[in-house]
């Protein structure tokens, strides 16, 4: 029943009650006209039997050839005797197992009890009469079913048809969410109200975009000039300092850092506006694996921890350098967080890379959710599903595991 569409909810339900209440309709019927039948072969039994005048035999043999009279119960025949079981004065109906319609009347009298038989075999319809009737009914049932179905189809097409209208008029309002409905519907009908009703709430989310928007714009920019600076100071140091320099080696960290955080910048700034292509590089997913191991190499050991990598096989096939490095930059980094002071293992088998660490029992076994895992795992499910990447994770007791399909 959940799915089927309206109009076929509407059909069903039209189908099923006009089968009920047909059903009902025609057991009333019969129930009414064999009751009807039942009180006028009454009534004319005992009318008959008002009009006996026992004092007057020849009356009594002169009766119409449907009536039979008995002034006893033993000269009853004995296929009917045994079935007379009432014996108070009254007009009653044989039940007889081999379908002989007889009505009959007790009837006292001066000298004891009289039985007078109403034979109405020749009056009620024959069996093949009543198969008959009963056929034209049925087909005449399924005639007007059909007529009314076809009805009902064309009501329907015509009832529905400001629905599809107004399907197709907001499938066509996607592009410009901002404007109204286009409708020919009257504004305080059904289909109007929903059309107004809809247009608003669009216009709200499409406002809501609008301000996202210039808000990444805009913070984007105030990002990016930090970033600049930076990248500008650092190339103005490794200028005046030598490989061979202390400073050197933190220089470096300086970079990458700064590095990664205007990838980042780009990355976010791709989710905001929903875009899948961004201005970033692409790269093997060795190498970014490489690359965000040496960014969290030194924060792993400051937590006793340390980054294996397993590589089952390798791939030639480039992929989004800021993407896929952020996602792997914060798997990694949510391992170092949320693990205890074990490995952390990487494993990249063609398109499929698995991180994988050991937890903290203060998770209960439970699977990380948005809450205890912070932004990372929100991230990286949002760049998955923008790229078209699997994203899956999985927890027991012990360990958790995320993995990243790279179709």
């Amino acid at each position: 029943m959940r799915n089927l569409n309206l109009s076929q909810r509407v059909k069903l339900a039209f189908i099923v009650s006009f089968i009920g209440i047909t059903m009902i309709c025609m057991l009333i019927l019969f129930a009414s006209s064999k009751m009807t039948e039942d009180y006028i072969f009454s009534a004319q039994l005992n009318r008959q039997a008002a009009q006996l005048d026992f004092s007057n035999s020849k009356s009594l043999s002169q009766l119409p050839r449907e009536y039979n009279l008995y002034l006893n119960k033993q000269s009853i025949p004995a296929n009917l005797r045994d079935y007379v079981i009432q014996s108070e004065p009254g007009t009653y109906e044989l039940e007889h197992p081999n379908d002989l319609d007889y009505h009959y009347a007790i009837i006292q009298y001066d000298q004891g009890i009289a039985y007078l038989f109403y034979n109405v075999h020749a009056l009620e319809l024959d069996e093949h009469l009543e198969q008959q009737l009963l056929h034209t009914l049925l087909i005449g049932f399924a005639v007007l079913l059909l007529a009314i179905l076809l009805f009902m189809q064309v009501i329907l097409k015509r009832s529905l048809a400001p629905m599809h209208q107004l399907i197709n008029a907001i499938s066509e309002q996607t592009s410009t969410p901002d404007k109204p409905i286009q409708l020919t519907q009257p504004a305080d009908n059904e289909i109007g109200l929903l059309s107004s009703t809809i247009f608003l709430y669009s216009k709200r989310i499409a406002e809501f975009i609008e301000r996202e928007r210039e808000f990444s714009c805009f913070a984007s920019h105030e990002l990016r000039t930090p970033v600049m600076i930076n990248k500008g100071a650092i190339e103005l140091l490794k200028l005046q300092v030598k490989p061979a320099d202390p400073l050197y080696k933190p220089i470096a960290r300086i970079e990458r850092a700064t590095n990664n955080m205007e990838e980042v910048i780009e990355t976010l700034l791709s989710l905001s506006r929903e875009q899948t292509q961004t201005n970033t590089e692409d790269i093997m997913a060795n190498h970014a694996i490489e690359h965000v191991v040496a960014l969290w190499h030194e924060k792993a050991k400051a937590n006793r921890q340390t980054i294996k990598v397993t590589t089952l096989s390798r791939t030639t096939t480039k992929y989004p350098k800021a993407q896929l490095e952020m996602v792997l930059s914060n798997l990694v980094k949510n391992a170092i967080q949320h693990g205890c002071n074990a490995a952390i293992n990487i494993t990249a088998d063609s398109q499929i890379i698995e991180v994988k660490n050991s937890k903290k029992s203060l998770h209960n076994g439970n699977l990380p959710s948005h809450d205890n895992m912070g932004l990372g795992l929100i991230i990286v499910k949002r760049i998955c599903q923008q790229q078209g990447w699997q994203f899956n994770c999985q927890s027991n007791d012990s360990h958790f595991s995320a993995t990243i399909t790279l179709v």
